[in-house]
C-alpha cells in the first residue's frame, strides 16, 4: 500500500493506493523526473531573470 499526502487549500489529504512494489518504483521515478524537470525550469527562469537584471549594467559598463 502506498500513502500519498496531497496539499490542497492548506490542508493535507491522505490518499491510500493499493499497488505492487514495481508500480510504486515506477511512480516514484516518474515523480522524481517531474520534480527534477520543474527544478531545472525554475533555475532557467531565475537565470533569465538574473540576466535581464544584469544586462543594463553590462551595456552601461561598455560605454
Amino acid at each position: 500500500m502506498l500513502q500519498l499526502n496531497t496539499f490542497r487549500n492548506d490542508r493535507i489529504r491522505t490518499l491510500n493506493v493499493f499497488c505492487t512494489s514495481g508500480e510504486v518504483a515506477s511512480l516514484l521515478s516518474r515523480g522524481v523526473q517531474k520534480l527534477i524537470k520543474s527544478k531545472l525550469n525554475n533555475i532557467r527562469m531565475e537565470y533569465k531573470i538574473f540576466l535581464s537584471w544584469l544586462k543594463p549594467f553590462l551595456i552601461y559598463g561598455r560605454n
